[in-house]
């Protein structure tokens, strides 16, 4: 399976009726990783007989406790853990034990024993309830030291650091290796530190090399979430959450700050353009001034016409007889130019409109590799400037962010990675996949509907694979997107849900 990735150029479209719709910006993508399905990333182990979820983690040396949480909000399942070294023979397994697991909290489920470090240890979950849990639902184990543990997870695994609480994102195994989520936590104290990023509503605004305290230059409105990410060289993160107080005030030197940083280009090209106004501005005055009163004196009789003008007059006067003045005069003024058309592109291309290009199988049959795509960013602008999400219509195509419910916000693997998807799911929506169907149950439609029918991509759409279950209501925020080609998608089938802030704009037209 794969997933259409999005990684935008901006390039100047060389026809008027392109440049009036204000900008073109053209994708490079690379493909992606290949995803097998869920079975083909299970390890055999033969400690049971039951459908199970497997995991391998490389482990230092010592004693391990096991946490279980479920992904599928409101399931409660009865699960078996078992252990098993990789270079074991299948039957040598380590028993964890056996406990009714949730996805609210990490519940407790027993301990295993690395003997040395550097052990690959296969965790494996088996429960009859899990057969047929989708990609999107993956259980997940957290292993935390059992001597001097850096916390006792419940919802979270929060730890304290300088007095401050932050949650821990471990290390852990890859969703596209592993069919089960094996993470590992590490002690903060024993670990060393990289850098700690600084999101703002979720966007990554600057890094330092140490943890401090949130510039607050870049908070843009009360009640906006202040994030800090601190990351460790054993690749485990440890998140500090927060907000501005309702008392916060934003100004405008903060806003210019904000820019400069953010679109550093299209900022500074600003500044040159306000810059070469001003500058001509300036001279066209003093000259005008000089000019006048030089006609002043001559109409009311106090100087003679042919007297000697202004020296600055003169030298104006002399520099525009001159050949020259008219080259630099018709440079400047196409400098001008560039520099506005460049700042208008930018604008354009950042808050309203702008073009991508697809690459991946995710959208076949209706969008191919290669498709230019014209996005309309500015209901997503005006949402944003009135302080609130946009909220997209279902069955619209959209590009997102890759960012899903159980892939970190804070992973810069795939920060920059843009997604082209359709919206199936509304807020509060319930999403049920089953039999190679998707049906919506909401208030409108308490029996349920399958928006898949007559709809306008029923025509070029691939359907899900029989085997595919899910069954997931979003919350109040959430949007449940996928691609029309559904087994070669990664979406929220895969991931879970999407934030709605996450969307970047809609598409509008295939060019």
């Amino acid at each position: 399976m794969c997933c259409s990735r999005i990684d935008v150029r901006n390039v100047m479209l060389n026809k008027i009726h392109k440049l009036l719709l204000g900008i073109a910006c053209i994708s490079i993508l690379s493909s992606t990783s290949a995803f097998a399905d869920v079975a083909d990333l299970t390890v055999d182990t033969g400690c049971t007989t039951k459908p199970s979820y497997t995991g391998v983690v490389t482990l230092p040396a010592g004693r391990y406790d096991a946490y279980v949480k479920l992904a599928r909000r409101g399931e409660t399942i009865k699960v078996q853990g078992y252990t098993q070294e990789s270079s074991s023979d299948l039957g040598d397994c380590g028993r964890l034990g056996t406990r009714t697991v949730n996805a609210t909290t990490w519940t407790p489920l027993g301990s295993l024993t690395s003997s040395e470090d550097g052990t690959d240890m296969v965790v494996q979950l088996a429960s009859s309830q899990l057969a047929g849990v989708p990609n999107a639902n993956r259980p997940m184990v957290m292993l935390v030291p059992h001597k001097d543990p850096p916390c006792v997870p419940t919802t979270e695994c929060i730890v304290s650091i300088d007095g401050q609480s932050g949650t821990v994102q471990p290390t852990g195994t890859m969703l596209n290796q592993d069919s089960l989520h094996v993470l590992v936590v590490t002690d903060p104290s024993n670990d060393t530190l990289h850098k700690v990023n600084y999101f703002a509503n979720d966007q990554l605004v600057y890094s330092l090399p140490t943890l401090q305290p949130f510039d607050m230059r870049y908070a843009s409105f009360q009640g906006e979430s202040l994030t800090r990410v601190a990351q460790y060289d054993s690749g485990q993160q440890i998140v500090f959450s927060g907000q501005t107080p309702d008392v916060f005030s934003d100004n405008f030197g903060n806003f210019l700050f904000r820019l400069s940083n953010r679109y550093p280009l299209f900022y500074y090209g600003t500044l040159v353009f306000v810059s070469i106004l001003i500058v001509w501005a300036i001279v066209s005055l003093v000259v005008g001034i000089f000019r006048r009163r030089h006609f002043y004196r001559v109409h009311h009789g106090l100087i003679k016409a042919d007297t000697r003008i202004n020296p600055i007059l003169a030298f104006y006067y002399k520099l525009r007889s001159h050949r020259t003045f008219y080259f630099v005069k018709m440079a400047g003024l196409g400098v001008v130019l560039l520099v506005g058309m460049g700042v208008v592109i930018i604008a354009v291309n950042t808050y309203a409109l702008t073009m991508f290009t697809v690459d991946g199988k995710s959208m076949q049959r209706g969008l191919h590799t290669g498709d230019q795509m014209l996005v309309n960013k500015l209901p997503v602008t005006l949402a944003s400037i009135n302080g609130r999400e946009y909220v997209p219509k279902r069955g619209e195509i959209v590009i997102v962010r890759a960012v899903f419910g159980n892939v970190t916000s804070y992973d810069e693997s795939t920060s920059d990675l843009d997604l082209i998807k359709r919206v199936i799911g509304l807020p509060g929506d319930r999403v049920v996949v089953k039999d190679g169907h998707l049906t919506i149950y909401n208030k409108q439609h308490p029996d349920g509907f399958q928006p898949d029918k007559g709809s306008s991509w029923e025509r070029t759409m691939v359907a899900d694979l029989p085997t595919e279950r899910l069954d997931l209501t979003l919350g109040p925020s959430e949007l449940f997107v996928s691609g029309d080609n559904r087994p070669e998608s990664i979406d929220s089938r895969f991931n879970g849900p999407l934030k709605m802030k996450e969307i970047i704009g809609v598409v509008i037209a295939k060019v």
